[in-house]
């Protein structure tokens, strides 16, 4: 096919898809609002729609002129009539009238009319008046039977004169069972004179049906061909011009001008604009039950600023561009998208424009020259579409009553959605709860499962939830729903290899305990709460406090915080006290590589502050000598065989699985069972402290063999250091981004930072869970005779004695030992 008849074909695609199934969108998007964005406020259901009055119009929807005009209104050239309820159409209460005064001069019609009061009478009684640039009156009263209404407008104080009298309209109301009734009969016999075959699924049907399969007679081309000249006039309008040459179905083309096609239409913004089409601001729903509710702190405004009603608008790309580019931080007006996009483009002061070709029929009945018609049922679009084919005006067949799409049930169930999100960027796990109400507002609510109770999360979703409803949702229920949720999000983490188990230990530990307590809310069963708070430098310990704890206590619920954040919580809730346990590190008091006075003074204060009401904890990273640390605290140390009575070995190789996504039960499967052969560089050296000669030494040796990769701030002996970090050993996730780099090199230089007995680190694990060769130098002159008389991790008592801590391992060796150590009181599970 051509290109140039493609581009052709394409574009009346398009016109034709946007002038029959834009109403389509606007229907799903309502039926489905507890999962869809995109719901604009009601029209200003306004009596008044003024248009110029350029041609008379005819018919009997021709409106008449007042009975009562007077000389000065005969120069303004004004018409009025009722457009809803439609003269002879059937209705089910509540009947809601607009009135529609066409005119030739907006302004001086408001400067004559827009104080008097818009009037209507129901069967020739008055039956009330509002200002004309408020909501007419709703009649929710009227019987069942025939019905004939006009309207007029009256000075306020003084309804002896009408101006601009409409001519009657007649129309019937039905009880609700009737009108359904009537409905079906009309829809089936809607279908029958057009030979539209049995309800089928829209997108179904439309799947079926396009302009390459559509048999179309000359007089249905000829409609999208009027269809697309109507929009390119209203694009025209506002400065674009067409000047491409055209390809029609018989393969004829016909240049429209010899010239080059002119630039993008830039700052381009229109559709159905209510504010214009009834010269009346839209007002933001202050209703809390009204799906469209919009917080007064959201939106303080008494009015909405103009925009461009959501079923259909049109952007030019720029604004579009700039709508994508900006999506993280443009913020969304509630569930109001189409508000929310007037807001965005009013950063670049582009306004709306109206085109009268784009209608809604929930405010406008159907007229002949459309583009696009909004608010229609799918049945509606169906027989539009049949007149389509057969040539006939768009409307032919029109009944309000049939082609409606109807309104959400008011009295549905109200429902809510939970969404979570969980950043693992940081030390402290953060979990973002996302409340979507049935009116597509929302809010995020923050939560650090090891620092917030869930308790208080749920009764913060509660006040946002039930917040001006008269059907409130327990809290229960909101808990119920919001763990569920968690658990999940949880759960994937977990399958998606994002995290450990040792990460959501705690978050899971306390989110099981808090539902028990929610479903069985005796006072007997309610949780106490054990809080664990460490100094500045125990954060790195702070994933094991997490999973020993919460293995220690199992019917309690566990905080695990910082000193700061303790303080400030006390602070907040009128306490004060101390935590149940403290846990401070050998590097409090600012040590750079011996335990000297400053941090032994440093120590003396922390255990005088704590001592008469905490467990003491002291977490030992460093081969330091510790000989005189106060005996009532409990040493945890990476230092093997230290002489003293409350103390436990933590290697570094375990605390190491704080920073990585990994299980240590891996370390006892062989790297071959892991790892599949691949290319691998030679080695790696990924060091910061560049003062170890030994190691400086290995590099250069290395190095002068085959290219060694300096990873870090080293770089070897003859080399000076790097100025910036690769990485810190207390970021959240240093070692896991070790193994990633490790599982790229064969071998990997991975000497200790000191040699003192019974000290090892991270750095064998790290290289073994990549699948490499540790060229290794220790903290004896035996060790590697000792290493190398035993299969690898082959000791499984000892194993699980130094990585228990983990969820992973099926031990609870370490927390049982921290327990009768320290004699936590209470000790539950």
């Amino acid at each position: 096919m051509p290109q140039a008849k493609l581009k052709t074909l394409v574009l009346r695609l398009l016109l034709w898809t946007f002038w029959l199934l834009s109403s389509s969108a606007s229907a799903q998007l309502i039926t489905t609002a507890d999962t869809t964005t995109g719901i604009s406020p009601q029209p200003p259901e306004l009596s008044l729609d003024i248009t110029p009055a350029t041609t008379p119009s005819s018919g009997p929807e021709t409106a008449a002129k007042s009975a009562n005009l007077g000389s000065e209104a005969s120069s303004l050239n004004a018409r009025s009539r009722i457009r809803t309820p439609l003269d002879g159409s059937v209705n089910a209460l509540p009947i809601r009238f607009s009135c529609m005064f066409e005119v030739d001069d907006n302004e001086e019609f408001m400067r004559r009319h827009g104080a008097q009061l818009l009037c209507v009478q129901v069967d020739g009684r008055l039956t009330g008046c509002r200002p004309v640039m408020e909501t007419p009156p709703e009649f929710a009263s009227l019987g069942v039977g025939s019905h004939s209404a006009i309207a007029f407008l009256v000075n306020s104080g003084d309804a002896s004169t009408r101006f601009l009298q409409s001519e009657a309209v007649q129309f019937t109301v039905l009880a609700d069972l009737e009108y359904r009734e009537y409905v079906d009969q009309q829809r089936r016999q809607e279908r029958e004179g057009l030979a539209i075959e049995d309800d089928e699924d829209l997108l179904t049907w439309a799947s079926s049906q396009s302009l390459r399969t559509a048999t179309l007679s000359p007089n249905g081309w000829a409609n999208v061909n009027a269809a697309e000249q109507r929009l390119s006039t209203h694009v025209a309008e506002f400065g674009i011009n067409d000047n491409s040459q055209r390809t029609y179905p018989d393969g004829t083309t016909q240049p429209d001008r010899e010239q080059k096609p002119p630039p993008p239409l830039l700052r381009f913004y229109a559709g159905q604009v209510w504010a214009k089409q009834f010269l009346s601001p839209v007002l933001p729903v202050r209703d809390p039950n009204h799906k469209n509710y919009i917080f007064e702190s959201q939106y303080p405004m008494k009015e909405l600023l103009p925009f461009a009603f959501g079923p259909h608008f049109v952007l030019s790309m720029d604004c579009v561009e700039y709508i994508a580019e900006n999506r993280d931080v443009l913020g969304n007006l509630s569930s109001l998208d189409d508000v929310s996009v007037a807001l965005w483009l009013l950063a670049l002061q582009v306004h709306p424009e109206h085109l009268s070709s784009f209608q809604n029929l929930r405010d406008s009945p159907c007229s002949e020259g459309l583009v696009s018609f909004a608010d229609l049922n799918p049945s509606a679009i169906r027989v539009i579409h049949a007149n389509l084919l057969a040539g006939a005006p768009l409307c032919r067949g029109f009944n309000v009553a049939t082609w409606l799409k109807p309104l959400n049930n008011a009295g549905a169930e109200r429902k809510i959605e939970i969404f979570i999100k969980v950043d693992l960027s940081t030390e402290l796990l953060r979990v973002t709860t996302t409340v979507v109400l049935e009116n597509r507002s929302s809010r995020e609510f923050a939560f650090a499962p090891s620092l917030d109770r869930f308790e208080d999360h749920i009764a913060t979703l509660a006040a946002f939830i039930n917040e001006g409803h008269a059907r409130a949702f327990e809290p229960g229920v909101i808990a119920e729903k919001v763990q569920d949720v968690m658990r999940r999000t949880a759960e994937r983490l977990l399958e998606q290899k994002l995290c450990s188990a040792a990460h959501l230990f705690l978050w899971q530990h306390n989110l099981q305990i808090a539902m028990t307590a929610w479903r069985s809310p005796a006072e007997s069963s309610c949780p106490r709460t054990v809080t664990v708070v460490y100094s500045t430098n125990g954060v790195y310990g702070k994933g094991i406090l997490e999973c020993v704890f919460a293995t220690i206590y199992k019917q309690d619920l566990i905080q695990v915080m910082d000193e700061a954040s303790f303080q400030a919580q006390q602070l907040a809730a009128g306490r004060t006290g101390n935590p149940d346990v403290f846990v401070f590190s050998i590097l409090d008091g600012g040590c750079p590589s011996s335990w000297m006075q400053k941090c032994k003074s440093a120590t003396r204060t922390l255990i005088d502050r704590y001592v008469n009401t905490s467990t003491l904890i002291m977490l030992s990273g460093e081969p330091w000598d510790i000989d005189d640390l106060d005996g009532r605290v409990l040493l945890l140390s990476t230092v093997a065989g230290v002489a003293r009575e409350k103390y436990i070995h933590l290697p570094m190789a375990s605390m190491g699985f704080t920073g990585i996504h990994r299980s240590p039960m891996l370390l006892r499967t062989a790297a071959a069972e892991r790892y599949k052969p691949n290319p691998r560089k030679f080695c790696a050296y990924l060091y910061a402290r560049c003062d170890r000669p030994q190691r400086e030494y290995m590099f250069d040796l290395l190095n002068s063999l085959e290219p060694v990769d300096a990873l870090g701030v080293c770089q070897g002996s003859t080399r000076s250091e790097r100025r910036h970090r690769w990485g810190n050993r207390l970021m959240s996730w240093a070692f896991e981004e070790s193994i990633s780099v490790y599982e790229q090199y064969k071998f990997v230089i991975a000497f200790e930072n000191a040699q003192t007995p019974g000290y090892s680190t991270e750095k064998l694990v790290t290289a073994f869970l990549a699948g490499s060769v540790p060229v290794y130098f220790g903290h004896s002159d035996s060790l590697y005779g000792r290493m190398l008389s035993e299969p690898a991790v082959g000791n499984v008592t000892r194993f699980h004695e130094l990585f228990s801590w983990h969820p992973d391992v099926p031990s609870s060796y370490m927390a049982d030992r921290i327990a009768a150590l320290a004699a936590l009181p209470t000790v539950t599970g």
